[in-house]
């Protein structure tokens, strides 16, 4: 992890990870076939942890508007630049994968349900307050991976917290947020 933190993931190469890791890089073979597999083990957990810290965070905000402000920040600033930008080299080893690499597609699905529960809970109780909470989310996260890009092209924040309140404001309106009455309760976020 904090080889990727200090080098972008195509600046990296077996021999230079096996080396930091006082290992060969035959010893890094047996167990992984490329970088690429070598790196997909990292964002999992990391990723958890950021999203389960999150989560407690976000839960003790009863206001439903400030909860999805939070959680759009989240996903678009706060965690595109954790970790010296630690994404990009998701994205990196992403657009660099290869056929031959191993790939799970099991990251984004559990990352959107993380977050899925987080802005159901700002929702009305009704079914259709609901509907389409699982596909909003799912581009919220599309759109994230160009906010990971940009972190490498530009620091300014005004124009995503522009958006980031425009799109509180049409979550608000479109889904109909419950006011003091949002839903705080985490449960089970952490196994989710």
């Amino acid at each position: 992890m904090r080889l990727l933190e200090q080098n972008r993931y195509l600046d990296r190469t077996i021999p230079k990870i096996a080396k930091k890791a006082n290992a060969s890089p035959a010893n890094i073979y047996r167990s992984h076939s490329s970088k690429f597999e070598l790196f997909y083990d990292v964002p999992d957990p990391w990723l958890s942890a950021k999203s389960n810290a999150f989560a407690d965070q976000a839960f003790d905000v009863s206001d439903p508007k400030e909860r999805f402000e939070l959680t759009f920040r989240f996903i678009w600033i706060d965690l595109p630049e954790a970790d010296n930008c630690f994404l990009l080299n998701l994205i990196e080893a992403l657009a660099s994968k290869r056929e031959k690499d191993r790939y799970s597609r099991n990251l984004l699905p559990a990352l959107e349900r993380r977050i899925e529960k987080i802005l159901a809970s700002c929702l009305g109780e009704s079914s259709s307050a609901h509907s389409g909470v699982a596909d909003a989310t799912h581009l919220i996260f599309m759109a994230h991976d160009g906010f990971v890009l940009n972190t490498r092209l530009a620091k300014d924040h005004l124009r995503i917290k522009r958006l980031i309140s425009l799109l509180s404001d049409l979550f608000a309106e479109r889904f109909g947020t419950i006011g003091s009455g949002a839903n705080t309760d985490s449960g089970d976020f952490a196994s989710k």
